[in-house]
């Protein structure tokens, strides 16, 4: 994708917010992923509208990766929790802690839903069909699974 193309289409809501552009000299010098990187705006400028996100990472055929991750609540480490009986029990806490990496390196962090109850699989992609409209047309079969 070419500045250009960054310009005419996510750059656009970057300026509306105020915030730099999005430019291939500043995934190269960081190592990042393009893909990655227009995904990653997608979901900041969409956070809180609805389904859209679920939708994406379906469409994006991620799902299953990203929906099967370790869910991290509260960082512990470098707070005032760390070391603090009177105000954090890990024990407490179902799933005890784990590392989570946030925006300044590593830390432990409580764990709320441990990738192995995270079950999503490419199963979820698709919905029943409403039995009534598959009833309808023979040659209309149900989605895999159900």
């Amino acid at each position: 994708m070419t500045d250009g193309q960054l310009n005419e289409s996510i750059n656009l809501v970057k300026d509306r917010a105020g915030l730099p552009a999005l430019i291939n000299a500043f995934v190269a010098a960081n190592n990042l992923d393009m893909l990655n990187e227009i995904r990653r705006e997608r979901t900041i400028e969409l956070y809180a509208e609805g389904a859209t996100r679920f939708n994406d990472l379906k469409r994006w055929g991620i799902a299953e990766d990203e929906l099967g991750e370790t869910i991290f609540g509260a960082v512990v480490e470098g707070t005032v929790y760390e070391n603090n009986s009177d105000i954090y029990n890990e024990s407490a806490y179902g799933y005890g802690e784990g590392v989570a990496e946030t925006g300044i390196g590593e830390r432990r962090a409580v764990i709320v839903q441990p990738s192995s109850i995270r079950n999503f699989s490419r199963d979820n992609y698709l919905f029943p069909l409403p039995t009534s409209q598959v009833n309808l047309v023979d040659a209309l079969l149900q989605n895999p699974g159900y």
